[in-house]
């Protein structure tokens, strides 16, 4: 979905690992020019982190 809409992650073994993700996402984070203008983490080891969730 995300080469869909033209963000183009190289794939280097055939399946795009959550390494690959972080060190794509985290190298576009540094590029002025590039459409990441954000981050955030998220962990659930720090509940505060996570969204809130409709029960």
């Amino acid at each position: 979905m995300l080469n869909e809409i033209g963000l183009h992650i190289p794939v280097s073994k055939g399946i795009v690992s959550p390494g690959e993700f972080f060190e794509y996402f985290e190298q576009a984070y540094q590029d002025p020019d590039s459409c990441v203008i954000s981050k955030s983490w998220h962990s659930a080891k720090v509940p505060s982190t996570l969204f809130d969730t409709i029960d």
